[in-house]
């Protein structure tokens, strides 16, 4: 977008026509030293964006001679069958982690592993598939979960009711085949409990488009006043400015969904913007807010209820973090005798430090939340 805007800039300039001879040449310079700048950030960050995609393919082929490596190994009893699969998951939680490849080498690589996956749970399916019990059981579940669905179908609790469906949808995915005699209808079945009531719910919510186009004028002019406001040196009172903002833009609700993304960029932008000019880190804002929202928190009537959720998503979001950095140690050894091992390994621990850098501020949020 920054590179478009500056090419419409210099069509304008184009236009404009000739300026004094004794400032041309300022002037000029001036421009183009600005010009030259924005192209050379621009240079460095798709040369960033190539090395990156470039470990990510390094990583992912690594993954795909392990898959390779694990599809060739024969499995004779159930625990061998439920050991190839919790190995098969890893690697997929893995490959969900690292991101993309470069373009032209993302599709082959993806076809790749997922040829691999593919394979193992075809044959997997194969085996199985001579397990007639389980799959009577699986219908027996996915019946109990119409009578479920078709109980909330019509009810006008949204969002109670769109989580306790979509959970019912998650358990769906979970539960495995069902014969195949009775397979479309009870599908068919299950899947029109849910689509009418969320149709029923997106009936209802398209009236709150109006209030969405209000927000949205609301949240451009907050960005414009964080671009625009005159702050002090006084650094506790910057830092308080900055978290009104914060909050005023929470406060402020939704906007049309296809405006979301630009405008929270926009907004996280410009506060990065200032931050950086007040040498304030994000760190300190997030959990200086934090603390704030806390401390107004204790002493109401729900305060002790909503500490405590506070206090169990925190530790549930310390749990997967350091799941996720064990998984990534770990493996780091794992691929070490494949191709690129060095390229992976720098991947890898980019990937660990940033973990840890977010798993330190949640362990800060805890510990004030807990004294």
């Amino acid at each position: 977008k920054s590179f478009r805007e500056l090419q419409r800039l210099h069509e304008q300039w184009k236009e404009i026509g000739p300026v004094p001879d004794d400032k041309k040449d300022e002037i000029w310079e001036r421009f183009k030293s600005t010009t030259d700048k924005i192209n050379q950030r621009r240079r460095d960050h798709y040369k960033q964006l190539q090395e990156e995609q470039e470990a990510n393919l390094a990583a992912k082929v690594a993954l795909c001679e392990k898959a390779d490596s694990l599809l060739a190994k024969e499995a004779t009893s159930v625990k061998a069958w439920q050991e190839r699969t919790r190995q098969f998951n890893d690697l997929f939680k893995m490959w969900k982690s690292i991101g993309p490849a470069p373009k032209k080498q993302n599709d082959e690589i993806w076809e790749r592993f997922k040829t691999t996956i593919d394979a193992f749970y075809t044959e997997k399916k194969e085996h199985f598939s001579k397990i007639k019990d389980q799959q009577i059981n699986n219908y027996n579940l996915k019946l109990e979960l119409c009578l479920q669905a078709e109980a909330l179908k019509d009810s006008d609790d949204w969002r109670k009711s769109s989580r306790e469906l979509i959970d019912l949808q998650k358990q769906w995915k979970e539960i495995g085949p069902v014969p195949r005699k009775h397979a479309e209808k009870i599908w068919q079945r299950f899947r029109g409990a849910c689509d009418e009531f969320f149709n029923r719910k997106s009936a209802h919510f398209s009236g709150i488009r109006i209030k969405e186009a209000e927000n949205l004028k609301l949240k451009e002019e907050l960005i414009a006043s964080v671009e625009n406001h005159n702050f002090g040196t006084d650094r506790a009172e910057n830092l308080e400015v900055l978290k009104e903002y914060q909050r005023e833009w929470t406060e402020i609700g939704f906007v049309p969904f296809k405006e979301k993304d630009r405008l929270q960029n926009a907004f996280r932008n410009a506060i990065n913007k200032r931050l950086d000019q007040l040498n304030i880190s994000n760190s300190e804002i997030m959990l200086s807010t934090f603390m704030s929202r806390i401390d107004n928190i204790k002493g109401t009537a729900e305060g002790n209820r909503q500490l405590q959720r506070e206090q169990t998503f925190l530790q549930n979001k310390i749990n997967q973090l350091r799941e996720e950095i064990m998984l990534w140690e770990n493996n780091i050894g794992f691929l070490a005798d494949t191709k690129n091992a060095n390229i992976v390994k720098s991947d890898f621990e980019k990937k660990i430090e940033k973990a840890k850098s977010e798993l330190s501020a949640m362990e800060a949020k805890l510990k004030y939340l807990t004294k």
